[in-house]
């Protein structure tokens, strides 16, 4: 994982919920729970670093409570770190909705929200499903176009630096992560895409 602004914070709220699964699940005899699992390694650069230190506090033994602690302290709102601070809203934790559904297929016109690192909570609608588009990524020796393909294009709801947020829709279910813009389209992953790239799912709980 890494980090560095928008997707600094994101990373954290993803390490977040990981701490919450893990504190209920290690507690658990197999096959329900996964007494003695834990997180071998995470690397980072820029504020992915801090989210290193967390892990490895949490992975010590006595110092689990104080890990979670350092993580909403150093990506919440407060004078040392307004970085973060999104409406005086936790921006992973969008405005205290939790997911549990996944909105598939997605209709055009449907309405749509989120939370991003800079534009904060926007609204708007979805424009077109299975779109293609490139953006400029940097690699050695200049930037370089990367193409997406069967992504979601919507109203113009973010600004640079929103990327990694997530869209939901009007009942609040996960419709996909925000990537990037250009012209008046916002652009989002499907979230299927995405935790099937990871082989996970959205739990209830």
């Amino acid at each position: 994982m890494s980090g560095g602004a928008a997707n600094g914070a994101f990373t954290a709220g993803f390490m977040w919920r990981l701490f919450e699964i893990m504190s209920s699940c290690c507690a658990v005899d197999d096959p329900q729970g996964c007494r003695g699992s834990s997180i071998d390694l995470v690397t980072g650069t820029s504020t992915g670093s801090l989210v290193g230190v967390t892990v490895d506090m949490y992975m010590t033994p006595g110092l689990e409570k104080r890990a979670v602690e350092l993580l909403v302290d150093s990506y919440t709102c407060s004078v040392e770190y307004d970085l973060y601070c999104v409406n005086d809203t936790w921006d992973w934790n969008l405005l205290g909705i939790r997911p549990t559904a996944i909105r598939d297929p997605v209709p055009v016109h449907l309405p749509v929200r989120k939370v991003g690192y800079m534009s904060g909570v926007t609204h708007g609608a979805v424009v077109a499903t299975q779109v293609v588009v490139s953006f400029p990524f940097p690699f050695d020796g200049g930037a370089k176009k990367v193409w997406f393909s069967d992504q979601i294009g919507l109203t113009r709801l973010s600004s640079d630096g929103d990327s990694g947020a997530l869209v939901l829709d009007g009942a609040g279910a996960a419709i996909g992560i925000h990537i990037g813009s250009f012209n008046d389209i916002s652009i989002c992953t499907p979230i299927r895409h995405v935790l099937d790239a990871f082989d996970c799912d959205l739990s209830a709980t």
